[in-house]
């Protein structure tokens, strides 16, 4: 699916549920070495991505995203596609984002609160049926999200596990959980963004580079630690994906995914 290269970009993106812009992260190599690089995307979208310097094109890219990408059990692509067009029409209908109009589009599923995938439980994950303060709510992060993908066709991605990659030009989206990535690559309980850039440079045998500013930058901003910590997650773990049997994928959009966390 993937091959070693320099023209891999790995991605990490933390949830944001407001306007502003979504923390990003990129590990890339240049020259030989391994860099990150942190950004602020204006928006889940091929264009704001394309506006910081981001080449998709012919460039294999893994997308590591804070949010959930599941109504409903069994959950099938064409649902999927419905629930971001869905979220776009409730944010132009009520006026934009935030935790109360994110709440009130999730009732409309009509699922009891605290509702679960067996993934989530294994993963020790949030629901998505639950209003949680600050950065356990995944709930209004995943309304954010979803609204942007629903903005604009979904031609220029493809979303794993619901379709075997089959572009190379085409990112591949993945479900990602950041406190399952900082557990199970540092083994920590607790996010500890003043030692990121130290605990990443042991797990990469490579030489990484990160610019004083951006070193700053995940050391004192926890979400842009997050998404940095993604990043790095995609990296260490892209091998885990593959083109699934029937079967598999079954398994899978029955018990829902998460990047990482093996659900067999």
């Amino acid at each position: 699916m993937f091959t070693y290269s320099e023209k891999l970009n790995f991605i990490g993106v933390d949830q944001n549920g407001s306007g502003n812009p979504l923390p990003l992260a990129r590990l890339h190599l240049v020259e030989g070495n391994w860099a990150l690089e942190c950004h602020p995307l204006k928006s889940f979208t091929r264009e704001s991505l394309q506006t910081l310097n981001i080449s998709l094109k012919d460039r294999p890219t893994l997308i590591s995203v804070d949010c959930v990408f599941w109504s409903q059990f069994n959950q099938n692509l064409r649902n999927l596609r419905n629930d971001f067009k869905n979220a776009y029409a409730w944010r132009l209908k009520h006026g934009g984002l935030g935790r109360k109009i994110a709440e009130d589009f999730f009732k409309t599923h009509r699922r009891p609160p605290g509702s679960k995938r067996p993934i989530d439980l294994l993963a020790k994950a949030q629901s998505l049926y639950s209003v949680l303060p600050y950065q356990r709510n995944i709930q209004t992060g995943t309304f954010r999200i979803w609204s942007d993908l629903g903005e604009s066709p979904l031609d220029w991605i493809t979303l794993y596990p619901w379709a075997n990659p089959k572009n190379p030009a085409k990112p591949l989206l993945v479900e990602a959980y950041p406190s399952h990535a900082w557990r199970s690559m540092f083994g920590v309980k607790m996010r500890e963004p003043h030692l990121l850039p130290k605990m990443m440079r042991s797990l990469l045998p490579e030489k990484i580079k990160i610019t004083a500013k951006n070193e700053t930058l995940i050391k004192t901003n926890p979400n842009y630690a997050d998404a940095a910590v993604l990043a790095l997650h995609a990296f260490l773990n892209f091998r885990q994906l593959k083109i699934l049997s029937p079967h598999e994928r079954s398994t899978l959009l029955k018990n829902g995914y998460i990047f990482g966390v093996n659900p067999f």
